[in-house]
């Protein structure tokens, strides 16, 4: 079930990158998130430029501000190096009052 929220909102979005072999958490080079918008703007939010925050060995959170834009936001968690995209998902934005899109 896709999570819905109300505009505004401030939306976490959470990624645990892990060994593809072991399980084991892994802290990948760079991770990376990819955010798009309602509109189709997507944007790249990099932990190496501090957009990007760590919350522990391998779990990397992002904050989305859906202040502007109600609809359906994607968003796709990825690394360069070593173990490339970790997973991807969305998430709906109601506007407010509902039943004004």
């Amino acid at each position: 079930m896709t999570n819905r929220y109300t505009i505004g909102a401030q939306v976490i979005v959470k990624s645990a990158f892990t060994d593809p072999s072991s399980g084991a958490a892994l802290d990948p080079t760079d991770a990376r998130v990819d955010v798009v918008s309602p509109s189709g703007i997507s944007m790249t939010y990099t932990y190496g430029l501090g957009q990007v925050s760590k919350v522990s060995t391998g779990v990397y959170t992002y904050t989305v501000d859906t202040t502007a834009k109600a609809g359906r936001w994607s968003y796709r968690w990825w690394s360069p190096t070593p173990i490339g995209a970790a997973n991807a998902s969305d998430f709906i934005v109601d506007p407010f009052p509902p039943g004004t899109i």
